[in-house]
Parts: C-alpha cells; structure tokens; sequence
C-alpha cells in the first residue's frame, strides 16, 4: 500500500490535485482542512497563525486517518499543508514522533532510526509555487476560511521536505496543468515502489 501527502502552503492546490491524485489510483481521499477544530478555524478566520500546541491534536487526528488506512491495507491520499518536518513526522507516525529523540530526520543525519519498517510506503509531495501566484490564487478563492494574509507566514513556516526513514520526497511546480502533476507523482510512484498506473498525454 502507499499513502500520498499532498502538501504546501495554502492556495497551492492540494485539495484539487489530491482528488485528481486519488481517482486515478483509485484510492481515498481525505482533506486535511475538514479535521480543524472550530477554535483553530476561528483563528484562521481572523488572521491569526496557528501555534504549535494548536495544530498537536489536528495532527494526530490526520494520524488516525493514515491508521485506518493502514489497518485495511489501503492506499490513500491526504491534502495537508504539513509545512514543518515536524508535523509530517506527527502525521505519518503519530503521537511516537513528539519525543525530540523520535525524530526521524533526513537520510545522513545521526539522530534515531525507525525500529521497524512501516507497513506502507509513504510520499511526500510538496507543492511549490511563487508568493505572487499564491497570493493570486488566494485573492480569487471563494469560502475557505484562510485569509489571504496568512500567506507570508505559511511560507515563512515552510520546511522544505526531504528523503528520509519515514517518508520520500519529491518537489512539484504548480505551474502546470493538474494532470501534469499528477502525471509526474504516478511516474515517482511508479519508480520507487512498482504502483501500476495509467499515465496519460498532455501532449
């Protein structure tokens, strides 16, 4: 089974391309944004940034998710901005990776390994796209509860991903058509662990 974070900063597209994503590989599909809490909602509304012990339950609900899957043997696809290397960790391996000597950084680093292989492989796709775009996109979104002030500081709180015990990584431009990306995640997919996927021309 495989398990698909789609990530980045608000207005990148996550929502859509994860769907795109998941219909193709005939798989579920979740968005993050329908598992905030009204209080975190709230303070989104009204531009103020999340914090850290904010976003600890919000994460581990997103875990649960990744659980269930795992539990059937089924691959899924979640839209989640997971800016920090932090809450990717949180999200994939739970409540496990809050312990500061249970992170599991990029390959090369000397800090703890995982003690067992998880049970599915895990790619994390962020998302990239330049402020201005960002900024454009937000402007013309209707009914979503971030504002577009709160761009600066998503970008701001954004760390990179990087290949690593717990997940792989691959960086993809939004500056592209929805099924060239999803073209170019089925070829990763497809690379790194055999998912047998329709690829379609854009041509």
């Amino acid at each position: 089974m495989v398990v698909v974070l789609i990530t980045g900063v608000c207005g990148s597209g996550k929502t859509t391309v994860a769907h795109a994503l998941a219909k193709k590989l005939s798989c579920p599909y979740m968005d993050a944004d329908h598992f905030h809490s009204e209080g975190n909602i709230t303070k989104m509304k009204q531009g103020t940034p999340l914090t850290d012990e904010d976003r600890q339950p919000w994460l581990l609900a997103l875990h649960k998710v990744i659980e269930r899957w795992s539990n059937r043997s089924e691959s899924g696809v979640l839209a989640c901005s997971a800016l920090k290397e932090q809450y990717r960790q949180t999200i994939i391996l739970g409540a496990e990776a809050s312990s500061e000597n249970q992170h599991y950084c990029s390959i090369g680093d000397k800090r703890q390994k995982l003690s067992k292989p998880l049970p599915f492989y895990c790619l994390v796709v962020l998302l990239q796209g330049s402020k201005d775009l960002i900024k454009e996109r937000m402007e013309k979104r209707q009914a979503h509860f971030m504002p577009t002030n709160l761009v600066d500081s998503q970008f701001e709180t954004l760390e990179e991903p990087n290949n690593c015990d717990v997940y792989s990584a691959v960086n993809v431009s939004i500056d592209q058509t929805v099924e060239e990306i999803t073209n170019q995640i089925l070829l990763v997919l497809k690379a790194k662990c055999g998912v047998r996927v329709s690829i379609h021309s854009t041509v």
